[in-house]
């Protein structure tokens, strides 16, 4: 029997985010970052929706979802993307999933906007059933390597381009230019600088002798020493590999515990997967399929320049 439900949105006290963060690593395995909220917070502001079940007799946490807004350069909302939908299991199978995803999807009703997910396999006709019906045809794939696999002995050299940290770059202006190459008219700067100037993320730039932004990569620190890996976007694999190995080989030369790293890759980009093959020497574990869902159209990215996801809650490329 469902019990009588309220929803909180956005809720002040981090209590709730980081219970979530935690079960959902010990019940799922799934790595997420302690301020992953809090990151899509700064990055989307009144966009961002944190949207908590609760008990309303006992006041308990009962399960959460997001929920992001992106707009395009005019500032219009154009898409509504789904993550972290979540209940804990000792509420399960009570009819408390269904309410809170249809809460959360009163959101972008009232907005009118495409509303897209990824899901594990056996999500996916449940997602049809509801209208979000229109799969992207190129699936998502996880990789889980064990981090002390990685064998960098050399980074991979590339004299056409500049890798400068994150942390110390400037002209973000040229990342959104880079970025919209991509993704098409949607404005994600707040969101990359936000990410990847943060003090758990290590990330990296690449410009041409042209001062051009032509590739970036980041990852930062998740739950138990694990990393999520992503974005790592590109215009070619040379450019891509230089930015993977050369991340990789700075992460071998920190103090920083790491157990795990997190990839998440469009099936059709084998170049990414046999680049983590390639320096883990055939030592990664194949996690799982993901397919993307839309509920109007499908949004085109031009997934050869995608190697690695960001986020695969709440990012579309």
């Amino acid at each position: 029997m469902t019990p009588e439900l309220e929803f909180i949105i956005n809720p002040e006290n981090p209590k709730y985010y980081d219970k979530f963060y935690v079960e959902a690593y010990k019940e799922n395995g799934w790595i997420k970052g302690s301020n992953d909220f809090a990151v899509q917070q700064k990055s989307f502001g009144k966009d961002c929706f944190f949207v908590i079940a609760i008990d309303k007799k006992t006041k308990s946490h009962l399960g959460n979802v997001t929920g992001t807004f992106y707009r395009d350069n005019s500032g219009k909302r154009i898409l509504f993307t789904i993550g972290s939908y979540f209940v804990f299991s000792e509420y399960r199978n009570k009819g408390i999933g269904l309410h809170l995803f249809n809460r959360l999807l009163e959101i972008p009703k009232q907005e009118g906007v495409n509303v897209y997910l990824n899901c594990q396999p056996h999500m996916k006709q449940k997602y049809c059933d509801i209208g979000l019906s229109i799969i992207r045809k190129d699936c998502l794939c996880t990789f889980e390597p064990t981090f002390k696999d990685f064998e960098v002995d050399q980074v991979f050299e590339n004299k056409e381009i500049t890798l400068i940290d994150a942390k110390e770059f400037k002209k973000w202006e040229k990342v959104k230019e880079f970025d919209q190459t991509i993704i098409g008219d949607i404005n994600r700067l707040p969101y990359l600088q936000t990410r990847m100037t943060e003090p758990t993320s290590r990330g990296l730039i690449a410009i041409d002798k042209n001062d051009k932004v032509v590739g970036l990569i980041n990852c930062y620190e998740a739950i138990e020493c694990n990393l999520c890996f992503g974005p790592l976007y590109a215009l070619s694999d040379k450019i891509a590999e230089s930015l993977f190995t050369t991340l990789i080989k700075k992460l071998k030369n920190t103090d920083l515990e790491i157990e795990n790293i997190e990839f998440a890759t469009f099936k059709s980009n084998e170049f990414m997967t046999n680049l983590i093959l390639k320096y883990t020497n055939n030592k990664v574990r194949y996690d799982y399929e993901m397919t993307s869902h839309f509920s109007r159209v499908e949004h085109e990215v031009k997934r050869e320049y995608v190697y690695c996801f960001p986020d695969v809650g709440q990012s579309f490329a």
